[in-house]
């Protein structure tokens, strides 16, 4: 590699490189340590990555500061919000076999806390590898496990923000129950992010020392879930599927109270009706019951129930998803589209509600 080194204080990243460098020269891997100071500084690292096979990799970009990573000129990350502890930020890419153009910005304007910068990049069945040198992402000190715990008879609740497709979703919700069923769900969106049973959840990022992350992870095992609007309207059954909502005007997040169980209900404006959305752990432990409930008869409305690389249609209106399944109160209309190798389970509002359960 080569990298060439700044001396200059930035609130943040530039748009291009300032044309004199301080410092230049050539590096094995990424090493932060070339920096002469410990404060407002920029470096840039240039190299060529050899892909061995086609394939989806990805990259994870750990660091306190901000920084960004360009693959084949084109950002894959960028972290523009100034961290003091050592966050991780990762992002998926295709990439064919061959030689790749990989290019590292990293800067710093506060002189407390300690420095890292690491880059990692792995594919399914390989092991992790480490583009940088180890001095240069050094192992952080041993912190005890600060856990939320859902042991009460009553649901738990705790709002965090939540990492989703690298990026932090700043609006949203745990919730845990007694019986080990727990979920994230995004509040702006009326979305599941995850589901996963066992312990609840690992506050450790939100409430050591500053908790500047204000991130929480589950304990247990997390199954993704897609993130998006369930609901939405269609003018036509061939027009595209929206991945969102507007916020702002057609789905706007109204609050939320809790029913005599203690379960949240979720409460939305969409179309001139009012929504609630109520999710709920089944009783045996087998998963989520979630029933999606409208004020008036909505014309033109469906619900994404799931999406997913594969849904198979076991009838009964039961689905079997990559490693859950989907069962439909009314499977009368629902169908599966795909779109570019993605699938997803669209089922027509026909009355007041819509239901399925999320077993796992």
């Amino acid at each position: 590699m080569t990298y060439h080194y700044f001396e200059q204080k930035l609130e943040k990243l530039p748009t291009t490189l300032p044309s004199k460098a301080s410092s230049k020269g050539d590096l094995e891997k990424i090493n932060y340590r070339i920096a002469e100071k410990n404060s407002d500084f920029l470096i840039s690292f240039n190299g060529n990555i050899i892909i061995p096979e086609t394939d989806n990799y990805t990259f994870s970009m750990p660091l306190t500061g901000i920084g960004k990573l360009i693959i084949d000129g084109k950002t894959l990350i960028e972290q523009t919000e100034h961290h003091w502890r050592n966050e991780d930020f990762h992002k998926e890419i295709n990439l064919t076999a061959g030689s790749h153009k990989l290019e590292l910005w990293y800067a710093r304007t506060f002189s407390w806390g300690g420095r890292a910068l690491g880059l990692f990049v792995k594919r399914a069945g390989v092991n992790i590898q480490p583009l940088h040198e180890y001095i240069s992402l050094p192992d952080p000190d041993p912190v005890g496990l600060i856990e939320v715990k859902a042991t009460d008879p009553k649901p738990v609740l705790q709002r965090s923000f939540v990492y989703f497709d690298g990026k932090k979703r700043t609006h949203a919700i745990n919730v845990g129950s007694q019986i080990g069923v727990h979920y994230a769900y995004d509040l702006e969106r009326a979305a599941l992010l995850s589901v996963w049973k066992g312990r609840f959840l690992n506050s450790t990022e939100m409430w050591f020392e500053r908790g500047e992350p204000q991130i929480a992870e589950p304990l247990g095992a997390p199954i993704r879930q897609d993130g998006k609007n369930p609901i939405f309207t269609l003018t036509t059954e061939n027009s595209s599927i929206p991945d969102s909502l507007s916020i702002e005007n057609e789905w706007i997040y109204k609050g939320y109270h809790l029913n005599s169980e203690r379960n949240p209900i979720f409460t939305y404006q969409f179309n001139g009706s009012e929504v609630l959305d109520h999710i709920r752990p089944i009783e045996n432990g087998s998963g989520l019951k979630r029933t999606i409930i409208f004020n008036k008869q909505m014309a033109n409305t469906y619900l994404r129930a799931a999406e997913s690389k594969t849904i198979t249609s076991l009838g009964d209106g039961q689905y079997q998803l990559d490693n859950q399944f989907i069962i439909l109160d009314n499977a009368s209309n629902a169908k599966i589209i795909e779109k570019n190798g993605i699938k997803t389970l669209l089922v027509p509002v026909s009355g007041l509600n819509v239901s399925y359960s999320l077993i796992w």
